[in-house]
């Protein structure tokens, strides 16, 4: 899907990313027409306030994923 949203909006900025809007946690599909080309900051710290956000490394990902 990533390289869907760069054909149809371009490379990011350096502050930018891809967003579901809204949100999935909030109901949102996960669908290309759903994405939007957001300020990183803004939109990471939105998601913050919505709920537990759980950053992983690559040792923590496959931990979780054979536990």
């Amino acid at each position: 899907m990533f390289n869907r949203c760069i054909n149809k909006f371009g490379e990011l900025a350096d502050d930018e990313m891809f967003g579901f809007e809204p949100s999935l946690m909030l109901g949102g599909e996960c669908l290309l027409s759903n994405i939007s080309k957001v300020n990183i900051h803004v939109h990471l710290s939105i998601l913050a306030q919505l709920g537990k956000i759980e950053v992983l490394d690559k040792d923590g990902l496959l931990s979780k994923a054979f536990s």
